[in-house]
């Protein structure tokens, strides 16, 4: 009797992939901190509010929809009060250390779960620190892309090097966290700086006019946003080349063991039975459980070799 051919499947910590919730949050979230170089000062803040509010609700409840399983749900609470705590720490210049984890975790882990764990990490250090206000919407809106956009960096990376955490996998998040270190801190000014700036004053009109607040905005920029952010690049290069090696090395065994694969049901042509097999990956043998016309309910111990990576 021939054996039926077994292909296995590995399912990650959230159900479905789908990327278009997430990428409606990007174009929600882009037209909510450009709108200010449209409308005036007044209304610019209430229009930003409202659309950063619609999109951190869409990708929230899109990353509900997916189904959240209780082994990743207990990972993302763990990482996340272990990264909102870290807020508690002292920093110099405005560098948090927060960002490490958050990078590494969206880069293992992938861009939902990113997303995930950069709002909650925000909203809950907020809570403990006493940071709620008009910023705190904008604040996790960005730290929700800086881990979703370290997963979309990590599938690429895997598809390239597996699991990436060599000196080439660290170069490239160290460069990644550098950029993210500027960029947070020049998209954060946005939740003040259109209600404190005259826009009247701009002369011209269309993409002149446009030109005008870009000149106005990059100028406050680098007199006042830019030497804070340079701390927190500096300090983002230095914990990943530091650390995150041996980070990567904990998160992907978390990543081995909390992705299960399924067994594909299949029927046997010889004897018509339906082979089902659910595997927790990283155990060295899995139970295969017969279900048909004969033998029903009969289990199995069969050795599998743990297998790592994809098997599609």
């Amino acid at each position: 009797m021939k054996k039926p051919q077994i292909r296995l499947y590995y399912s990650s910590l959230l159900t479905s992939h789908s990327s278009l919730p997430l990428l409606a949050t990007v174009a929600l979230g882009a037209v909510a901190f450009l709108w200010p170089l449209w409308g005036s000062g007044a209304d610019s803040l209430l229009v930003f509010s409202l659309l950063a509010g619609a999109a951190l609700f869409i990708a929230l409840t899109a990353a509900q929809g997916q189904e959240l399983n209780s082994k990743g749900l207990a990972l993302l609470a763990i990482l996340t009060a272990l990264n909102a705590s870290l807020r508690l720490l002292p920093s110099f210049a405005g560098a948090s250390p927060i960002f490490f984890l958050l990078i590494l975790g969206g880069f293992v882990f992938g861009p939902s779960f990113g997303f995930l764990f950069g709002t909650l990490t925000l909203f809950v250090s907020a809570i403990i620190t006493g940071g709620i206000g008009p910023w705190l919407p904008y604040q996790m809106l960005v730290a929700a892309w800086v881990g979703m956009s370290a997963g979309w960096l990590g599938g690429l990376a895997r598809t390239r090097w597996g699991e990436a955490r060599g000196p080439a996998a660290l170069a490239l998040l160290a460069a990644f966290g550098a950029a993210w270190g500027l960029l947070y801190g020049a998209l954060l000014n946005f939740w003040f700086w259109p209600a404190s700036t005259d826009f009247a004053s701009v002369p011209g009109s269309g993409l002149a006019r446009l030109g005008g607040l870009a000149q106005s905005y990059a100028n406050f920029y680098l007199l006042t946003s830019l030497p804070y952010d340079l701390w927190r690049s500096i300090l983002n290069v230095i914990l990943i080349i530091t650390l995150g090696g041996a980070t990567l090395k904990v998160m992907y065994r978390f990543r081995r063991r909390f992705y299960f694969r399924y067994e594909a049901l299949r029927r046997s042509r010889s004897a018509g039975r339906v082979f089902l097999v659910f595997a927790a990956l990283g155990h060295p043998a899995d139970v295969v459980r017969h279900a048909g016309n004969d033998n029903a309910g009969v289990e199995e111990q069969r050795a599998l070799q743990p297998q790592r990576g994809l098997v599609v």
